[in-house]
This record gives C-alpha cells, structure tokens and sequence, in this order.
C-alpha cells in the first residue's frame, strides 16, 4: 500500500453569523487520499481477490470444531453466490437483509452479500437477548434473515420464531405477521428447513439459475452513495438507534485501517471484537482485509482458547478490548503459551502478555463513532511521540466544531466543548428519524462528547456530555437499563450511572430504592436482568439506597452528575478501607 503523508491536517474557516466567529477544523480533501481503492461492498472485495488470490483470508477456528480457511478468491466466489441467493429470493434495492451470527466466515460473505445484491445489511448485535431482538426486527424492517441457529446459549432460529410464531407454519417468503410486516424468510445456516425457515443449503440451491451477469450488472450500477449498510448502536433512547450508512464510509474506513495499521501480507491477526461493531467491521476485519493479511476469528471470546488459538495459528498481531487483554494476560500468567510470533500488539491491546521478545506498540487512539463507522479524527502509525497521547488529527473529508454546551456558540483552539462533526465517512441517519432530530441546520451531527482542538490540530476528547455510558468499549443506555430495573416489583426507583474503571473503561453501576418490605441483594437484582439484558449492559455493582440519600434536580429528576459522584466516592472509600 503506497506511503503517503499528508501535511495539511487542518484548515480553518472564519465567517461570521449572527455577529459570532465561526470556527471549523477541517482534514484534507478525500482528493489527495491515495491509499484507498474501491467504495462499495462488491469493488472492495472484488480488488483484493484479484491481488490477494489464493492467499489465506480468514480462519476460523472455533472451539471442539474443524478449523477452516478461506482464501480471498473463495471468499469473493462465496459472497457472489450468496448474492445470486438473496436475488433469486427477492432482494432488489433497497432491501434490508438481517445477519445474526457469531464471528465466522459466513458472517462476513453474508453481509458483503445483502449489499452485493443492491439491499442493505443489517448486522445484528449476538449478545441481544429477546427484548432487543424484537426491537430490532421490527425497527429495521428486514425482509430476511441469515442466522446461525445458536450460539453458545442463545438460540438464535428459536428466538425468532417465538417472536414471530406466524414462520412456523408459513412457507418462506408467506409469513404475513402483523408485528413484523416485512419479514418474509429465515435461513438457518446450521439448520433444518421448517416452516418458513430455510436450510443454508436449500437457499443457496435457490441462486443457481440466477446468471453471474445479473450480479455483475447489480454491481455496476452499484455506487458508493447506495445505502449498504445499518449498525444498531445504544444512544440516548433506550433501544437502539439504527445508524443508516452509504457503501462509502465502511469501505472508506476499512482501507484507512489497513493503511493506518500497516499490516501485511504475512501477519495474521487475531480479531476478539465483535464484528457487528463498527470497530471490529472497519478497524479489525477491514484493515486485516485491505492489507491483504489473514484474520484468525474464534466464533466467541474466551482468553483460554484465544491464546490457544494465536499460538496455533501462530498470530503476529491481536486486536481486541482493553478488558479482553487483561483477561488474555492473567489467563497466560497461568498456562504460558508459546507466543513468540507475536511482533506487535495492535493499539487496542493493552494487556502486558510476554510475547517471547515481541516488541509491543503505542497505543495509537482515533476520536470517532457508528455514526461516522469509526474514525473521524486518527493518530497515524508513525506519529511522533507527543501526538500519542492525543485523538489525532481529523481524517480526509471531515468537519468540526467545538461549541459551548450552554450557548451553543463555536469555539476556538484550546477551548474546550462539545464535538460537532460532519462529512464524508457521516451516516446518512437514524432510520425512522427525521434529519432535523439527527443534524443541526448546517449538517453537523452532534456528538454529545467533549474535547477541544490545540494549534497543531490535534483533538484532546475529554468525555460524555451526555449520560451514555462506555463500557467495554460499546455504548450501554443507561435508560434501557433503568427501565428494565423499574420493570421489577421490589423496585421503587433506580438510576444507572457508569464510574472510571481501569479494565473496562467504565463500569455500570446501578443505584436502586427497593420498594417498601422488599429484601433485594446485588445478586438477585442482577440475575433478574439476565435474559432480558445483553450481559455487557447489566450493572457489574448494585447499590441500595433510602430515597432521600439519591439527589435529584429542582424537576425531581435524578442529578445524574451528583449521584455518580457519590458511587465514586463510596468505591473510593472501599479500596482505601481494604
């Protein structure tokens, strides 16, 4: 991938309105980025199996199960046949396909197949459990679903058809079920054919007649700005948002990864993030991708098999959280795993595992969301050593402004406020939102984070302004959880806040008013949750409280900023007594 080094990073524009000074940061234009190839799902994967050929592209090495490889050229021949399938089912422009399964190769030939086909993909979240499953189902309105039948204890076909009992006995593409209106087909790819429920083998008989020039003529009129793709992603609300993104912006940032993580052809990467995020789609699958390097995917995380895993598979790189890292490292205290192929660790890896001499990396930090699937700011490779403690400068083709949080008026270098960001990697929306509820007048999505620009144009994030809470490295509203805690009959009030915490990043923690005569304990107040929460969203700490020990606002809601101050201080106060 060709070297290039941009050096205007920043350019800012001054104009006055209403008798203030307009200030906007601006990355260079997407014209000098020569690091990038093909914008859509089908000209990215089409350009690497014609580099990459007959190199290994993924590995799947799932645990108690044969190990598989695929190679670029297979897995471009796989996703076109799955593409012929959808076809041959009904996809045409527009349609959005929904894809539930683990990490796995199939994964990925089925979502660059719903977009290969003119639909849109929808990838959906493993961990979710009824509740949100449901919510999604509906709110996306897909038209068909590609799952695995289960995985480890979610059974994934089952759960859909509970929710949806008309598939059990409908035909495929003849459910007709009032609460799910669009749903027409369920393929299971490790299952049996039943009701509307399609075997893996029996769709994919269905693409034989369709021609290879009707999906190469899908793939011409195919643009960059088609929409391809939704990612379902906590926000305020207490469900998901759908974020409504063009085939540019994932497939821009994919090739962006690659080039920013520099891999090559002979690294094999281990990737422990989920690929329905926006990180491990673009910064762990793409990036592996566009270098032409081979990723190494187990079908869930576990720090034992993973470092089974890198050491089988003899691993040179591993992407994964800071809290996976951790575990990765006291897991490898115990049983020392030859990992001496190891040669770096990748920036999202901070665990300390002694790797046989490897030397370890910076940890290179990029300031973005699903909204802009990723970077909208980057430290690049081989920043010089005082950028490394800063978000970096902002990516080719996108905006910013600093605004005061209470006037909303912009700000200059080294002042600080909330983020506002527009540009090409930005998401066209939220589905079912109107633009106005999403952008501003000017077309700046608002961030609801904080930071501020110094006068070499390097971001400084400094924190939500919201009450949205980072965990593990995804968003967990802490509404959706507050709301399911108000579900329980022993519960009076709750409010959710999250705290600093080293391995996490922060840590939920629920504050809870039993109702009157209730005996609850942390552990019954948690195992409650289980079922209809993701795991990562249930609070790790359950604190109780009288009612009039929670501050609240002058309009009686909870003082979110006064209470997370308390639970701080109470933990605090715990580690200094032990």
């Amino acid at each position: 991938m060709e070297r290039v080094r941009i050096d205007v990073n920043r350019v800012r524009e001054n104009h006055t309105e209403q008798g203030s000074t307009m200030s906007t940061f601006n990355g260079p234009p997407t014209e000098t980025e020569t690091n990038v190839g093909a914008l859509t799902f089908g000209g990215f994967l089409e350009e690497l199996a014609q580099k990459h050929g007959d190199r290994e592209a993924i590995v799947y090495a799932p645990p108690h199960q044969d190990r598989v490889a695929w190679t670029y050229r297979y897995l471009w021949l796989h996703a076109r046949e799955v593409a012929k399938a959808l076809i041959a089912s009904g996809v045409t422009r527009g349609t959005r396909i929904g894809v539930l399964m683990g990490s796995r190769p199939e994964w990925v030939s089925a979502v660059w197949a719903a977009a290969m086909a003119g639909g849109v993909a929808v990838p959906f979240n493993t961990f979710a459990e009824p509740p949100e499953l449901g919510h999604v189902l509906r709110h996306s309105d897909v038209s068909l679903m590609l799952c695995e039948s289960h995985l480890l204890q979610h059974h994934y076909v089952d759960a859909i058809l509970d929710l949806c009992p008309e598939a059990r006995t409908a035909e495929p593409g003849d459910i007709h079920s009032p609460d799910f209106p669009f749903l027409q087909r369920i393929v299971s790819l490790d299952g049996e054919s039943r009701g509307a429920v399609q075997s893996w083998e029996a769709f994919l008989a269905k693409g034989i007649d369709v021609h290879e020039e009707v999906l190469d003529g899908i793939l011409r009129e195919t643009l960059p700005t088609e929409e391809g793709i939704i990612i379902y992603s906590s926000g305020t609300t207490s469900m998901p948002k759908g974020v409504l993104h063009r085939h540019r912006a994932p497939m821009m940032q994919c090739w962006r990864h690659g080039y920013r993580e520099q891999f090559t052809p002979e690294d094999r990467v281990y990737g422990a993030l989920p690929l329905f995020w926006t990180a491990g789609f673009a910064a762990v699958l793409g990036g592996t991708l566009a270098c032409g390097a081979c990723l190494v995917l187990s079908s869930y995380f576990d720090p034992s098999y993973a470092l089974r895993v890198m050491e089988q598979e003899r691993v040179t790189t591993v992407q994964c959280l800071p809290n996976q890292a951790a575990e990765i490292a006291e897991c490898q205290a115990h049983e020392n795993r030859d990992l001496s192929s190891l040669r770096r660790y990748a920036h999202r890896f901070t665990g300390e595992i002694p790797p046989g001499g490897a030397p370890r990396l910076a940890n290179y930090a990029s300031y973005g969301s699903s909204e802009t699937f990723t970077s909208a700011t980057a430290v690049p490779f081989d920043a010089p050593a005082e950028e490394l403690e800063t978000y970096g400068r902002l990516v080719p083709g996108m905006s910013m402004r600093i605004l005061d949080p209470d006037s909303g008026n912009p700000l200059d270098y080294c002042e600080e406020g909330e983020i506002v960001i527009k540009g090409t990697a930005m998401m066209i929306g939220y589905v079912k939102i109107p633009p106005e509820q999403a952008f501003d007048s000017e077309g700046f999505f608002h961030s609801g984070d904080s930071g501020w620009f110094d006068k070499q144009g390097l971001l400084h994030y400094t924190g939500r302004l919201s009450n949205i809470i980072r965990t593990s490295g995804v968003n967990v509203s802490p509404l959706e959880v507050e709301e399911m805690l108000m579900s329980q009959p022993d519960v009076d009030a709750a409010a959710v806040v999250g705290i600093p915490d080293a391995r996490l990043g922060e840590m939920v923690v629920a504050c809870i008013v039993p109702s009157d005569g209730a005996t609850l304990t942390e552990e019954s107040v948690r195992e409650s949750l289980q079922g209809a929460l993701a795991s990562y969203k249930i609070p790790r700490r359950v604190l109780f409280f009288s009612s009039d020990e929670l501050p609240r606002t002058a309009s009686e809601k909870f003082n979110v900023p006064a209470i997370r101050s308390i639970v701080q201080d109470l933990f605090a106060e715990q580690v200094t007594r032990t």
